[in-house]
């Protein structure tokens, strides 16, 4: 994405992000681009795919995780 401003004066179009679960995945989606998508757990010894990321709109970005034996 280019954009024609810093990132930080950029105004962007309000747009939650969806996410669905399935078979341990995440898939994350959204209309509007999305800076610094993050995904924040409880367990802070969870491990993820990817995390941090821009999400474009109409992109869907799947991310897998890891938990630690015992954790739900």
């Amino acid at each position: 994405v280019e954009l024609l401003v810093a990132p930080k004066d950029a105004l962007f179009a309000p747009s939650p992000v969806r996410c669905e679960t399935r078979d341990g995945e995440l898939s994350l989606s959204c209309d509007a681009f999305r800076h610094g998508v993050w995904i924040d757990f409880t367990e802070p010894d969870a491990r993820l795919s990817d995390n941090a990321f821009d999400l474009l709109p109409g992109e869907t970005r799947i991310v897998t995780g890891r938990w630690p034996s015992g954790a739900a």
